[in-house]
């Protein structure tokens, strides 16, 4: 397995035929390892009480499996969908706030993954979905045990299944007009007149289609894996950097759940939810 966060496709399968043939060898040496079985799993919580120390600092604990029923539906939880080793360039306008994930009584840590993946992640939960749990991959697994790391790779598929939603972080900003153009047509999708909008918006289709192609410049949209989440998950939310500004007020805690044409598949049968920023 190649690390591909600096490497195009083309780069690694230069044709048709070197990508089926690494299809065949995967198969063959990894068919038998996927698992339907439901696993019980970590998480991250807040830590209760919160200690009392100086600054802002949330405490977090992180989990252990045996408080976990993967067999009972109450269990809820939020999946985080995100790319490794993003730029930190949104933390400080984002106010990202200070992490320590507490393993044990005695022992803690800062944040394995990118604090503003760990910031709106918990953001989001707070506002929305409210289940008071997060998967992360870099913190629920630990990356150090062979066996505990194969484990969850084998179920990478129900992880992200049972999950009440998937939240996918992106590291590509919109503007408020950006904003105000994908919120317009994601309502469109989900009451089923998404034709009639485009034809009644005509004027604005080169503008919608640079703000589609920003969405999906998106270092998210070119890794495979992150494919394969969101086919897996029963829902997915994008959580998308928005540039505050006076008309935007508000506007943070915006989610709408709709269907996308097919040209928009990154997007489809999502939601979208606005992490502002200065």
């Amino acid at each position: 397995m190649l690390q591909d966060t600096g490497t195009k496709f083309g780069e690694l399968y230069p044709n048709l035929e070197a990508l089926q043939n690494a299809l065949q060898d995967i198969e063959m040496e990894y068919g038998e390892t996927r698992s339907d079985s439901l696993i019980p799993l970590r998480f991250l919580a807040f830590l209760e009480p919160q200690p009392e120390t100086q600054g802002d600092v949330v405490h977090l604990r992180l989990t252990e499996r045996s408080e976990h029923d993967p067999n009972n539906p109450t269990s809820r939880y939020v999946a985080v969908s995100y790319t490794w080793g993003q730029s930190e360039v949104l933390e400080a306008k984002l106010n990202v706030l200070d992490y320590k994930i507490w393993t044990s009584d005695t022992e803690s840590h800062a944040p394995y993954c990118p604090p503003s993946v760990l910031h709106r992640a918990l953001q989001y939960d707070i506002q929305e979905t409210k289940t008071g749990r997060l998967w992360i991959d870099q913190e629920c697994i630990d990356q150090n045990d062979t066996f505990d790391r194969d484990e969850h790779i084998s179920n990478m598929h129900t992880i992200y299944r049972q999950s009440l939603c998937t939240a996918v972080v992106l590291f590509q900003h919109l503007d408020s007009t950006e904003a105000d153009l994908l919120t317009d047509l994601v309502s469109a999708g989900k009451q089923g007149n998404l034709c009639d909008h485009a034809n009644q918006n005509l004027q604005t289709f080169d503008a919608l289609n640079d703000t589609l192609e920003k969405v999906l410049k998106d270092s998210y949209s070119t890794r495979a894996w992150t494919y394969q989440e969101q086919c897996c998950s029963t829902e997915c939310c994008y959580l998308i950097p928005l540039a505050a500004t006076t008309d935007t007020q508000g506007k943070s805690s915006n989610r709408i759940t709709a269907k996308m044409t097919s040209c928009l598949q990154k997007l489809s049968t999502c939601g979208l939810h606005w992490n502002e920023f200065s």
